[in-house]
């Protein structure tokens, strides 16, 4: 949406550069910090400048009004002076603040000389511009709400994983891909050991935090492109694309490393089920089956292990 109003303000309005800067206050100072911004505007130079303090931003959040400036101090406002250099005849216009968040969002618009008469930006530009600033930060507003939604409805609200339904719906394309296009997948469920003990010994907001702590790791070791879930209580998913029962159990065990050096809220350990498609399993009902059989003999070989799945027995043909 930033990008869409950026492309507007320059061909509609004839601006220079624009670019979209975000404006907080942090550790009792005032930071700007660089959103998005036009196709000419150099952006890389702002890599090279840590976000600090704009003395043009920090105006704009004390002002209802656009605020405008001639040009630059790059003593006052390092960022926009490298993003924007040499700029002349800015405007500055407020997005409203970020969803979940203190920081405000500016649009900064470069007019330059232009042609317009004695060389300023004519009142009506600004009041368009203005306007349409107002139309896409309602449009970005509801963007973010609706993204807000999405992310919501995926999400286990405790641990920030993917919850079951997103668990559900990954898998069923991970299915998808394995019926049009052969692209094998591999389940690991993990099951952490003795939590019951550890709800009734330490209570349930330490099993809340075991339950953070574990989900933490878990993410961690995923590897791109895969995706970590909880799958319900103190089990857990990961579902890895074009991945072999050997590789995911490569995963699972670094997993099961990094979870034995959680210490606190208290030290534990889990067990892992590992099953891949078409090694193990025809599809993703029996990945499940066969991934949770695994899990089931390594809590049975004495928990904290990965198993695999094993081969079907051979098929007897009758004499």
């Amino acid at each position: 949406m930033t990008d869409r109003l950026l492309r507007f303000v320059t061909d509609e309005f004839g601006a220079a550069r624009a670019v979209v800067s975000g404006w907080s206050q942090e550790g009792g100072s005032a930071v700007a910090r660089l959103l998005a911004v036009s196709g000419s505007v150099a952006a890389n130079a702002a890599l090279q400048v840590a976000p600090s303090g704009s003395a043009l931003l920090t105006l704009a959040a004390s002002s209802p009004e656009p605020v405008l400036a001639l040009r630059l101090d790059p003593r006052r406002d390092p960022l926009l002076a490298a993003v924007l250099p040499g700029a002349r005849r800015l405007a500055v216009i407020g997005l409203g603040a970020a969803r979940d968040t203190a920081m405000q969002r500016y649009l900064v618009v470069e007019f330059g000389a232009g042609s317009w008469r004695g060389g300023r930006v004519e009142r009506r530009v600004l009041t368009a511009c203005t306007q349409a600033s107002a139309i896409a930060t309602l449009a970005l507003s509801r963007a973010e709400l609706v993204a807000a939604a999405h992310e919501a409805a995926a999400t286990d609200s405790l641990t920030h994983l993917a919850n079951r339904r997103a668990f559900d719906a990954t898998m069923a394309a991970l299915e998808r891909a394995w019926r049009e296009r052969s692209q094998p997948f591999a389940l690991v469920l993990v099951d952490i050991d003795y939590f019951k003990s550890v709800n009734d010994r330490f209570g349930h907001q330490v099993g809340d935090q075991v339950l953070k702590a574990v989900a933490a790791a878990l993410d961690t070791c995923a590897p791109a492109g895969s995706m970590a879930a909880r799958y319900g209580g103190e089990e857990f998913a990961l579902l890895l694309p074009s991945t072999t029962t050997a590789e995911a159990a490569m995963v699972a065990e670094r997993t099961r490393e990094a979870m034995n050096g959680i210490e606190r809220p208290v030290r534990i350990s889990a067990s892992f089920g590992v099953a891949a498609v078409p090694e193990d399993a025809e599809d993703a009902d029996t990945v499940v089956r066969a991934a949770d059989a695994a899990l089931l003999r390594a809590k049975a070989m004495g928990r904290d292990r990965v198993a695999v799945a094993e081969p079907a027995p051979p098929v007897q043909l009758p004499s």
